[in-house]
């Protein structure tokens, strides 16, 4: 029973400490924001949807003038989504 009673207590402690105004609210949510994924993704995004990329990484068929096409937009997101995978589990393993 002393289980329970604690888990009210903690339950009750917890529901009275978000009911906030909006500023703080707005606070705690940017306390959560993983700068460090971020700033990294800003980097490989520059990477990734570069003109250097598009003309030398990817296929030439899949190149239409100085753009990707549809199938090499593909394969700038799908690179974009596993560099941020990678990026999210170095974060997360305490690595970067």
């Amino acid at each position: 029973m002393a289980d329970s009673e604690t888990l009210e207590k903690n339950i009750r402690k917890n529901d009275t400490e978000t009911h906030g105004d909006f500023p703080s609210i707005g606070v705690d949510m940017i306390k959560k924001i993983n700068f460090k994924v971020a700033i990294f993704l800003f980097i490989v995004g520059i990477f990734v949807f570069s003109d250097i990329f598009i003309e030398n990484l990817l296929p030439k068929t899949m190149v239409d003038g100085y753009c990707a096409d549809t199938k090499g937009t593909a394969i700038q997101l799908l690179i974009f989504i596993l560099f941020y995978l990678v990026i999210d589990l170095l974060v997360q393993g305490c690595v970067i």
